[in-house]
């Protein structure tokens, strides 16, 4: 059965990244970004976007904003496709395997280690003048996982997921036969 779900799982999450629901929108414009920001380039990336506000430092801050709002997105994901596919689940260890897929401890690192930023754009602060506005120094990123990455990473997880379930079980029914025996 867990090997059915985990099947399931990946086939729906698939089927999400490349629908056009996650991507429904073509652009975002803000007042003051640049013009790439907020734009879903390709359907084959996953996208996300920062912001921050101040002198040269804040370049750091946005892409720390960025890696943020991708790691919410791709945790987004994982719950919508638990919901739509497995919410009424009662059995306890398939209910476990689908909590675990839910709540990725490592997500932080996977983001880290594969995001790739395509654009950063620093503006200095401008004073008002007659013709223009006055604009705040802020910083503007934008960066990009491939879909295909995150597929992978996640089927390598459910598999972890999975031995880690199996040898669980596996332990358990060790102890009740020797708690049968035993008496």
């Amino acid at each position: 059965m867990l090997e059915a779900i985990i099947l399931k799982l990946i086939t729906t999450l698939t089927g999400y990244l490349f629908s056009a629901t996650i991507d429904s929108f073509k652009s975002i414009e803000v007042e003051g970004a640049p013009s790439w920001y907020g734009k879903n380039l390709d359907h084959d990336n996953l996208y996300a976007y920062g912001y921050a506000r101040g002198d040269i430092e804040s370049i750091e801050v946005a892409r720390e904003n960025c890696k943020i709002t991708m790691i919410r997105r791709i945790n987004d994901i994982n719950e919508i496709v638990t919901y739509d596919n497995f919410r009424n689940i009662q059995d306890p260890k398939e209910r476990a395997l689908i909590n675990e897929f839910k709540n990725d401890p490592e997500i932080r690192v996977f983001v880290n280690k594969t995001m790739q930023f395509e654009k950063i754009e620093h503006f200095k602060a401008e004073e008002k003048g007659i013709l223009t506005k006055a604009r705040p120094a802020q910083t503007f990123a934008g960066g990009m996982i491939p879909k295909k990455f995150i597929i992978d990473y996640q089927k390598e997880r459910l598999d972890k997921i999975k031995f880690s379930l199996t040898h669980f079980r596996a332990n358990n029914n060790f102890d009740e036969l020797d708690n049968i025996i035993g008496k």
